[in-house]
């Protein structure tokens, strides 16, 4: 049974080239959700980033003041895949990967907003060569599953953990790949409501790798995209990266609503419409068995020590106008590191 039929195609100018990526799969067992496919594809990918979400669409900060946190790559080949979900709330898979990546160069500096143009990042290099890896995965979600007009979902929860472990071989006894690593990894998310104060939200990450992880693999912490705030990373960062083979990072957000200020039964303070949360987090990159990246620029940075933040978000500053209630983050960095001291961010709702 076709279970997933999805495409892309676009035509890119600066490229002067299509671009395009096609994925099918099949469900061969409903009980046990066992599923084949693959994808074949030429585009534009950018490197996988151990903060910044996956969902997280940069084109209109690019667009508008050429500020992008991702690191782009030529790719072009196909990838297997086997899924089987064995219990209620764990997902195995197995991918075998076959591309063909090389570097490619920033294209245009326009933006809608005049910056200058020294300032934008430049799109750094990558190992270039035919990249044939085996990646294994392990997921548990206990979130619910929800199906909707033939496609599976997850519904959103307050209380929820997820644990996804990955491991990736590469070597050129492997299919005769360019490359020669393994790398692990460990995320974890935790949701919970806490002591009836709210809501907590902890993000875990840790991983590493052996032999010379290519520049393209080589674990990321990137830096905070404009004003706009993100629970799960560091938001001092300027426009510089942190990268290492080994990295480990931790941020725990706490939302507590309304319900501090209501507490207090403090006269005025307890009338507060204004919602308060608190947030920090702390990472960690290393070299250990790979040459780091040397840029002109110094784009790429490692810790001697962690780098660390804390930091306040009040929102529902302007009730009077819902749904578009401002909110403002402000956030200072604890370690001594040459980014920012302090970040100011303002958004929507908090």
């Amino acid at each position: 049974q076709l279970h997933d039929l999805r495409f892309k195609v676009g035509y890119s100018d600066a490229l002067a080239d299509w671009q395009y990526k096609f994925g099918v799969a099949y469900r061969l067992s409903k009980k046990h959700r066992l599923s084949v496919g693959g994808s074949v594809e030429e585009q534009i990918a950018h490197r996988s980033s151990t903060t910044t979400s996956t969902r997280y669409n940069p084109t209109a900060l690019a667009l508008a003041y050429q500020i992008d946190p991702f690191d782009y790559l030529y790719q072009r080949g196909f990838d297997l895949a086997v899924s089987i979900k064995p219990l209620k709330k764990t997902t195995l898979w197995l991918i075998l990967e076959s591309y063909k990546q090389r570097s490619v160069d920033l294209q245009t500096d326009y933006s809608l907003f005049s910056r200058d143009s020294s300032r934008v990042r430049s799109n750094p290099a990558i190992d270039e060569g035919d990249k044939r890896s085996l990646l294994g995965a392990i997921s548990f979600d206990t979130r619910q599953l929800f199906r909707n007009k033939g496609r599976e979902g997850m519904f959103g929860a307050t209380q929820y953990l997820k644990v996804t472990v990955v491991g990736e071989y590469s070597s050129p006894d492997f299919l005769n790949s360019d490359f020669d690593y393994s790398k692990f990894y460990i995320r974890v998310e935790r949701h919970q409501r806490t002591l009836g104060m709210g809501v907590s939200q902890l993000t875990l990450f840790a991983g590493l790798s052996n032999r010379s992880l290519p520049f393209q693999e080589q674990f990321v912490i990137d830096h905070g995209t404009g004003g706009l705030f993100f629970r799960n990373s560091s938001n001092t960062l300027r426009e510089e990266k942190f990268s290492g083979d080994r990295a480990a990072s931790i941020y725990l957000n706490h939302n507590f609503d309304q319900l501090l200020f209501k507490k207090s039964e403090l006269p005025l303070v307890s009338k507060l419409p204004f919602t308060l949360s608190l947030h920090g987090g702390l990472f960690w990159t290393e070299f250990k068995n790979t040459k780091p990246l040397s840029t002109a620029d110094g784009q790429f940075l490692t810790t001697s020590k962690p780098y660390s933040e804390i930091g306040f978000g009040l929102g529902n500053l302007t009730p009077f106008i819902t749904p578009l209630n401002l909110a403002i983050w402000m956030t200072w960095q604890l370690s001594d590191y040459d980014t920012e001291s302090f970040r100011l961010q303002l958004g929507l709702k908090l």
